[in-house]
């Protein structure tokens, strides 16, 4: 799901890290009051720790596929080490695992009941079956298209997240 491995490092201390980016975000909020106080100045939200942090670019739009750039900090030889990944949030991630899950197991189950109800010579079990496997395959194909239209929007987030942690912590990639 278009999975992006990022390693970056900083001459920055890990405090001097989360200052600096906590004054290029705007700090992502949760809860009922999660649009208040965002600052709509900041090209990026997000929330960052001494350890860890996340970042999305800001959009005018609602897409959950969007790419969130999640990573850790720690102390290293030159500096701070930044090592992480780009890709869509884990609850979405998770939600598209359970969701196709189901509509596949749901989709196979109609298929053997149209297959097993073709043996048994009940028309109408068979219709009804392959009604069933037709709409799960809708819904399959739909769920696709949906999530590439959105990966398709979050196309260059990626990268535009990676740019801006290298310019904001003065960082070079390390590989």
């Amino acid at each position: 799901m278009n999975f992006k491995e990022i390693q970056l490092v900083t001459a920055l201390t890990p405090e001097e890290c989360v200052s600096r980016l906590t004054a290029a975000i705007a700090i992502e909020r949760s809860g009922l009051l999660a649009f208040s106080g965002l600052d709509r100045s900041k090209p990026v939200v997000g929330h960052v720790t001494r350890s860890r942090l996340r970042l999305r670019k800001r959009i005018e739009y609602r897409n959950s596929f969007q790419s969130h750039l999640t990573a850790t900090m720690r102390p290293g030889p030159e500096g701070t080490i930044i090592s992480g990944e780009v890709a869509m949030h884990p609850v979405v991630q998770a939600f598209l695992f359970i969701w196709f899950g189901f509509v596949i197991l749901v989709g196979l189950g109609m298929l053997l009941a149209a297959v097993g109800s073709k043996s048994s010579h009940s028309g109408v079990e068979l219709h009804n079956g392959w009604l069933g496997a037709f709409v799960i395959s809708v819904m399959l194909i739909f769920g696709y298209g949906l999530v590439r239209a959105g990966r398709h929007l979050a196309r260059d987030e990626g990268r535009y997240l990676s740019d801006f942690l290298i310019r904001t912590l003065d960082a070079r990639e390390q590989g």
